[in-house]
């Protein structure tokens, strides 16, 4: 019987679920005084900052199943914050270049996703590669895409540093608060593989793969198909009988003769 019915809680339990976070682990073993390898959070706040300390504990591993502590891996999501802070911060010049935005979109929705499904640290991994691709690709954007490309970093890193991403909100000139903003927007179609891969099958069965530009067309498909040794080995005469074709995904030749 829930403590509500007995009339010692004034309402009902204030989630629908609960989802609980795993077990960390110090060095490969449980942390125990006994072992002296307990974690004192309050020392890696004082040493590192409330923001490293939070995000690496959501980077040590999946929320429901932990990780081992590591005081390296601390240092790293620090150095990371750092090479964060650069990328916002530092002057810039603007370059000419055609920078291709779609790394931004890919990673402002898996950030969102990730983060929706409470796996932090897959969501923060993603953080990582665009920022570490925003800082290679900076000298070549111009002010407007730079422009985007901070505001949208910063608003990813809210959830895990809001200290870090409130002070770098400000000296992007905007207004307080980074955490009144909304999720920044993105390019669906960004997030459509350039390149596929399509499986290529005799009489059903799988004989190769080819990689090609999504959206390539049947006939481009089945000479590359036809180009492969495995393939031809298969066929009669060397060609199909009929042709079966699901865009970007899988080709079917039927052989000549084959059974229906």
């Amino acid at each position: 019987m829930a403590l509500h019915d007995l009339g010692l809680l004034p309402f009902a339990e204030p989630f629908p679920r609960i989802r609980l976070h795993g077990m960390l682990t110090k060095d490969g073993a449980k942390m125990s005084k006994s072992r002296g390898n307990v974690v004192n959070p309050d020392r890696y706040v004082e040493e590192h900052g409330a923001d490293a300390t939070r995000m690496y504990l959501l980077f040590i591993g999946p929320w429901d199943e932990g990780g081992d502590f590591s005081d390296a891996g601390v240092v790293g999501i620090e150095r990371f914050l750092q090479r964060t802070w650069r990328l916002i911060v530092e002057p810039h010049v603007p370059g000419g270049g055609d920078v291709d935005p779609r790394p931004l979109d890919r990673a402002i929705a898996t950030v969102g996703g990730h983060l929706e499904a409470m796996r932090f640290n897959t969501a923060i991994a993603a953080l990582m590669e665009v920022v570490r691709w925003a800082a290679g690709a900076r000298p070549s954007m111009t002010e407007e895409a730079r422009r985007r490309v901070a505001r949208s970093i910063v608003r990813l890193l809210a959830p895990f540093a809001p200290y870090l991403a409130e002070e770098l909100w400000s000296r992007c000139g905007e207004a307080y608060s980074v955490h009144h903003q909304p999720w920044p927007a993105f390019d669906a179609s960004a997030l459509v593989d350039d390149i596929v891969t399509v499986v290529i099958q005799v009489d059903g069965r799988v004989r190769d793969r080819v990689r090609v530009p999504a959206g390539t067309d049947r006939a481009r498909v089945l000479e590359l198909a036809l180009q492969s040794g495995n393939v031809r080995r298969h066929l009669v005469d060397d060609m199909p009988e009929e042709v079966i074709f699901v865009p970007d995904r899988v080709m079917n030749l039927v052989s000549r003769g084959a059974d229906g």
